[in-house]
């Protein structure tokens, strides 16, 4: 099985390809130095420069991919941008590209496949974040439940997975207070492990064959 990972060198991204036990793409923006190690450790990852501002760009990508692989069976979208950016850029990367990079991706699964987006807690329960980053992940699950609709008599199934607050990445950079508050009202009382998104995400990717168009949280019981 081929998989391509928009977003690999980030936390989760990182742990999403690890966890993905089939041949592997994977993107980057500016962390090369990151990529190679990521591309080292896994053995046989394709990793390629990509620019998530360029819907072109992001086209050519998963052709490459889709060319050089032989078709593609799994896309899983996971690149983000910081709670605090602006609107233009937060909706460019969280929605635009995952639709452009998806529709895309879809067209290559010649024998059905699995769209994963990876999107946030912020898209579907009330909780204190910047309205444009909340904004953009919801867009990010419309996306999610059309294109299950749209591609579903193709058999590409389309679901998102939404992590609450994580031990890794961009949850770090919350404040103090925000990060106490979730433990305080989190049933299970702790953060989430990038390693419990991966396994999730994998699963969806490789294994699912009727799940689509769901919205899955991963927040241990806020």
């Amino acid at each position: 099985m081929n998989a391509l990972v928009i977003g690999g060198t980030g936390a989760v991204g990182q742990a999403v390809c690890s966890a993905l036990r089939c041949r592997v793409a994977f993107t980057y923006r500016t962390r090369e130095g990151e990529a190679m190690r990521l591309a080292s450790r896994l053995g046989d990852a394709l990793p390629l420069p990509l620019d998530l501002g360029s819907m072109v760009d992001i086209e050519r990508v998963v052709d490459r991919v889709a060319s050089d692989f032989g078709g593609l069976d799994a896309f899983v979208h996971c690149a983000g941008v910081a709670p605090e950016s602006e609107w233009d850029p937060l909706m460019a990367v969280h929605a635009k590209s995952a639709f452009f990079g998806a529709r895309r991706a879809a067209g290559a699964m010649r024998r059905g496949g699995n769209i994963v987006f990876v999107g946030a807690l912020d898209a579907v329960k009330p909780v204190p974040t910047p309205p444009p980053h909340a904004g953009s992940k919801a867009a990010l699950a419309g996306v999610t439940r059309a294109m299950a609709k749209e591609w579903g008599p193709r058999n590409v199934r389309v679901n998102m997975v939404a992590p609450g607050l994580l031990d890794e990445g961009i949850s770090l950079s919350l404040p103090e207070k925000t990060r106490n508050e979730y433990l305080e009202h989190c049933g299970l009382r702790r953060f989430g492990k990038t390693s419990e998104v991966a396994s999730v995400v994998a699963w969806m990717a490789l294994e699912n064959t009727y799940v689509t168009g769901q919205i899955l949280t991963l927040d241990g019981a806020l």
